[in-house]
């Protein structure tokens, strides 16, 4: 009897993941999707982000708090995207906040991201990690067949 409802729970355990990465493979098939579309109108519209970043340690306790940083996407001669400082938390003033684009866009030239953003948003290792009323967090485990694989990685801007 012990055995019967242990495996029922183990089998409604497993459902339930399987059920998660089927609705994170749906939600991930969307965001190609909007990213795709996106990028074909990407002239058209702008974007700021404001980050705040934290050390831990392996417990999770906050071992130092670096400045926040406000930056906004902005649009280079060429057509191509980068993100530009706008403010940091610190009150110290950004490099060339007041020069045309491409000159804002030379602090980040030497910045790739490790992975590109379309290769992440098709994953199959992806499932449902949580859901509110306002977001979905996605957890997406990295394929590891595709760490030294350069096709994966970001492009030049």
């Amino acid at each position: 009897m012990i055995l019967c409802r242990l495996t029922a729970a183990c089998l409604l355990a497993a459902a339930s993941q399987a059920a998660r990465a089927d609705e994170g493979a749906l939600l991930l098939a969307k965001a190609v999707d909007a990213y795709r579309s996106n990028l074909q109108r990407q002239e058209h519209w702008n974007w700021n982000i404001h980050e705040t970043r934290k050390l831990l340690d392996k417990a999770g306790n906050v071992i130092q708090t670096f400045p926040s940083v406000t930056a906004e996407s902005i649009l280079r001669t060429g057509g191509k995207r980068c993100n530009a400082i706008l403010a940091w938390g610190d009150g110290k003033s950004p490099y060339m906040v007041e020069a045309d684009p491409d000159t804002r866009c030379q602090a980040m030239d030497a910045f790739h991201a490790p992975f590109d953003m379309e290769t992440v948003l098709r994953s199959s290792r992806v499932k449902v990690q949580s859901r509110s009323a306002g977001a979905i967090a996605l957890a997406i485990s990295p394929d590891k067949s595709k760490v030294k694989d350069h096709a994966c990685r970001r492009r030049d801007p």
